[in-house]
């Protein structure tokens, strides 16, 4: 099974370039323009609370229209999320925001990053993802940019 990922970023073009790029890396993965598109990041059904993640990783950017990344991260922690590999990347960054992401263990990247160094954390993690666990069926309920 592919190491998957989900991307949340307003920027499609980038979006749409790490997606490229990740997937020609045998990643599988989902962009979202908005946390609003995806269907567990504001539902009190998120599946996590079962058996099956919904993904491997999460790379969110730092500010969104609707939502800020700590605030997505934070709140899927709360909510049990067993991805167990999240990253937050940005332009600009507060020494609050940097310290606080890394407490909840977040990988930190500063636009404009380095796609080498982030290809090195994800081939990291997918070194570290159990090749038996369940991840939810997208294909069943799929509300992509």
């Amino acid at each position: 099974m592919k190491p998957r990922i989900l991307i949340f970023d307003e920027n499609k073009a980038l979006s749409s370039t790490l997606k490229k790029v990740f997937e020609e890396r045998r990643y599988e993965v989902f962009t979202f323009s908005d946390r609003g598109v995806c269907p567990f990041v504001h539902s009190s059904n998120h599946n996590c609370i079962t058996d099956n993640a919904c993904s491997d990783i999460i790379i969110s950017d730092l500010y969104m229209p609707t939502i800020e990344g700590l605030k997505l991260i934070k709140g899927r922690i709360d909510m049990g999320c067993k991805v167990k590999f999240r990253a937050l990347m940005s332009t600009t960054w507060s020494d609050a925001d940097w310290l606080y992401a890394g407490k909840l263990g977040c990988q930190l990247f500063r636009k404009p990053f380095d796609l080498k160094e982030m290809m090195e954390w994800l081939n990291d993690c997918a070194k570290k993802i159990d090749p038996t666990r369940k991840l939810f069926n997208w294909d069943q309920n799929r509300k992509i940019d």
